[in-house]
């Protein structure tokens, strides 16, 4: 990980994840100005151990710095550094499932993951969940309407299957 400029270290940072008791060395940061240079943030990750931590994202939807990692996806609010985690697997063992990607929408961002999606609303809330959508790997090729068309992978490596979902509830359409 690169080290951090003097002005960037200076700027108290926001830790999501598992923080370990001794505060060692997050697994990654990253560093958010304005444009004008009205604010700056500096968020420190850590992940924790038993994740699987396949990908990881960072984007800025709405009022929100969302960021995917591990089994999961942190929202924080511009406004007052309030945190909102989404746990993407509803699983015992969180490492079996890992954050894929953001589809974001104006009014509504899709997080994919191994196994489903979830629809997070502008409050950064869940409105609904779906792990039934593939078992390594769940890609989102559009969305038309009020339907999500999919592919999900049930056979790895490469056994990928179509699936069309409702954009208002998450539930499989036939």
């Amino acid at each position: 990980m690169p080290a951090l400029g003097r002005e960037w270290c200076a700027v108290s940072p926001i830790r999501i994840g598992r923080i370990p008791r001794h505060f060692p060395e997050p697994n990654f940061y990253f560093l958010v100005e304005d444009v004008g240079g009205e604010f700056a943030n500096r968020i420190d990750v850590y992940i924790p151990n038993e994740d699987y931590d396949f990908r990881r994202s960072v984007i800025i939807w709405r009022q929100w710095i969302v960021v995917g990692f591990g089994c999961r996806t942190i929202l924080v609010s511009l406004c007052d550094q309030l945190l909102q985690e989404i746990t993407v697997s509803d699983k015992t063992v969180c490492g079996i499932d890992y954050f894929s990607t953001f589809v974001p929408e104006s009014s509504f961002l899709i997080v994919c993951f191994g196994t489903g999606l979830v629809r997070i609303e502008p409050d950064g809330t869940a409105s609904w969940k779906n792990d039934k959508l593939g078992v390594d790997g769940v890609i989102v090729g559009q969305i038309d309407g009020e339907v999500i068309l999919g592919e999900g992978e049930w056979d790895p490596p490469g056994g990928w299957h179509p699936f069309k979902v409702s954009l208002k509830t998450g539930r499989a359409i036939c």
